[in-house]
């Protein structure tokens, strides 16, 4: 048998738009965009039922197409060269609206230590199946890099201008080095098997890292590239766990380890992502025989939790 041909992840028109740093548009909350926000009626419209928000850090790439996207409500255009950043908890369009026209786009999720990239080709609003499948970049120093300086940037007293220019230095890097893990390894050709594996084991490690926090299966499953049904099958195959039980067992360990240093209720609750003190609470009920330290429950911790059950706070 013939040794199998290796596909690109990137063909060369979209490697020489990464190459150019010229031609892209950064849309970002650490600096004024690129793009000038615009608006427009239909994609307001289903916007209202369309935002996405979560605790991965995200990026998307226009490579072919005219379309929209939004950032923490505003609607800019996407076009060729665009670069969306969009930080933890940032709102932005879930999914495509149904005006969105031909177009191929480039996502990057970032896990600890790990990325995952992946091309989407989309034509009114739904996904043709003529992607490429996953470039899965493992404990890189360059996605470890953007990571920090994504992070650090936040809070930097650096001018726009000297953000921009450090944020497209970065970009370079990235995109360069994804370019050059493309071309020295055959992502195509490696098997549907390994690959599944390779991603959710990824995921499982970003669940025990993060402490499940803010993680439901719909976000998880969006990362790997698979519907819910398929995602919850594929994470207990390659786990042997239930992704529910993956996350709550997280939850615990979190949990346990900040009672012990005595972090309140409050403070827990927004630590592990969950909506409000009482959720926190209402979780809290269901797993408290799994709370335990050293076999018990600090009477003081059991005191603080029921009463802010039962006031609803």
């Amino acid at each position: 048998m013939g040794k199998t041909e290796k596909q690109d992840f990137f063909c060369r028109k979209h490697r020489q738009l990464l190459y150019s740093p010229g031609k892209w548009h950064v849309i970002s909350t650490l600096f004024p965009p690129d793009h000038e926000a615009l608006e427009n009626h239909v994609h307001r419209q289903w916007l209202q039922k369309n935002t996405d928000s979560h605790p991965t850090k995200e990026m998307l790439i226009v490579l072919e197409g005219n379309s929209l996207n939004s950032l923490n409500g505003l609607i800019y255009p996407a076009t060729p060269g665009t670069i969306f950043l969009f930080d933890s908890y940032e709102n932005h369009d879930r999914n495509y609206s149904p005006a969105t026209g031909y177009s191929v786009h480039l996502w990057i999720y970032f896990l600890k230590h790990r990325a995952i990239g992946r091309i989407l080709h989309i034509n009114k609003g739904k996904l043709d199946n003529a992607g490429k499948g996953e470039l899965f970049l493992e404990s890189g120093r360059i996605c470890d890099l953007v990571y920090q300086e994504w992070g650090n940037m936040k809070d930097s007293s650096l001018d726009s201008d000297l953000k921009r220019r450090k944020l497209l230095s970065l970009l370079s890097l990235l995109f360069i080095g994804m370019i050059e893990h493309d071309i020295s390894c055959n992502n195509a050709v490696s098997g549907d098997e390994n690959r599944q594996g390779k991603i959710i084991h990824a995921i499982h490690q970003h669940i025990c890292d993060s402490s499940g926090k803010g993680m439901t299966v719909e976000k998880l499953a969006r990362i790997a590239g698979y519907s819910k049904f398929h995602f919850f099958r594929l994470f207990k195959k390659h786990t042997g766990q239930n992704v529910l039980d993956c996350i709550n067992d997280s939850r615990l360990r979190k949990t346990r380890e900040m009672l012990k240093t005595g972090f309140l209720h409050k403070q827990i609750s927004s630590e592990l992502g969950f909506s409000c003190p009482s959720a926190f609470s209402n979780w809290y009920v269901r797993h408290k025989d799994s709370l335990r330290v050293n076999g018990n429950i600090p009477p003081s911790l059991t005191l603080r939790l029921v009463q802010n059950h039962s006031a609803g706070v």
